[in-house]
C-alpha cells in the first residue's frame, strides 16, 4: 500500500502501469462535516457547534491531517474562534516551512522559494525569476513531491498554504536582497509581455 498526496513519481510509473494500481484522488481522502463531527466528539470535543465544525473543515480543506492539528489546539484550550481568526493558517504555514519544505532537495527548495514571488506562473517566467537552466525539472520534481502545485492549461499554482510557508522560508533562507531580485525578474517578464 503506498499512500501518498503526490502524483506517482517516474521512478514507479513503470510499475504502476504493470500492476495495476489503484489510485485514490485527493478527494477521495476528504473529510465530510460529518466525520469530523465524529471524530472531533471521539477526541473529546464537545464545545463547538456544527456552523463551526462546517468552517475549520473548510479552512483545513477538507484534509485530516490539518483537522487533526485543529483538533489537538481544540484539546490544547484554543478556541475554534482563534483557530479561524489566522492561527490555524500560521500552523499550517509553519508545518510547510518546517516540517514538508526541509525534505526536499535544496535546488528544489531554492527553485520554489524563488518562484514563490509570484501568485502564478509558467514554465517561462519561472525560468526567468529563478534563472534556471533545467525549470522543466524542476516542475517536474515539484509535482512529484505533493499535490501543493496545480496544473491549468501552461499556467502553475502552488496552495495558498504552501505558498505562504514557502514565502515565510524565501524571506528568512535567501534573504530580502535574492527576493527582491526575484520580484524585479519577474516584472521583466511582464515588461517584456
Amino acid at each position: 500500500i503506498l499512500i501518498s498526496e503526490s502524483a506517482v513519481p517516474a521512478w514507479l510509473l513503470k510499475a504502476s502501469v504493470d500492476r495495476k494500481f489503484i489510485l485514490a484522488s485527493e478527494k477521495d481522502l476528504h473529510c465530510t462535516d460529518q466525520d469530523v463531527e465524529k471524530y472531533f466528539a471521539e477526541s473529546g470535543i464537545a464545545n463547538i457547534g456544527k456552523e463551526e465544525v462546517h468552517q475549520l473543515d473548510e479552512v483545513c480543506g477538507h484534509r485530516a491531517g490539518y483537522l487533526h492539528r485543529a483538533a489537538q489546539l481544540l484539546l490544547e484550550g484554543e478556541s475554534a474562534q482563534e483557530l479561524l481568526g489566522g492561527r490555524l493558517f500560521q500552523e499550517f504555514l509553519n508545518y510547510c516551512d518546517y516540517c514538508i519544505i526541509p525534505n526536499w532537495d535544496r535546488p528544489l527548495q531554492d527553485f520554489l522559494m524563488k518562484v514563490s514571488c509570484v501568485d502564478s506562473f509558467d514554465e517561462e517566467l519561472a525560468a526567468t525569476i529563478t534563472g534556471s537552466s533545467v525549470t522543466p525539472q524542476r516542475l517536474l520534481e515539484a509535482r512529484e513531491a505533493g499535490s501543493f502545485l496545480k496544473k491549468e492549461g501552461k499556467i502553475y499554482r502552488i496552495d495558498a498554504d504552501m505558498l505562504a510557508g514557502l514565502r515565510q522560508r524565501a524571506h528568512r533562507e535567501l534573504g530580502a536582497e535574492v527576493m527582491h531580485q526575484c520580484e524585479y525578474n519577474a516584472g521583466l517578464y511582464y515588461e517584456e509581455e
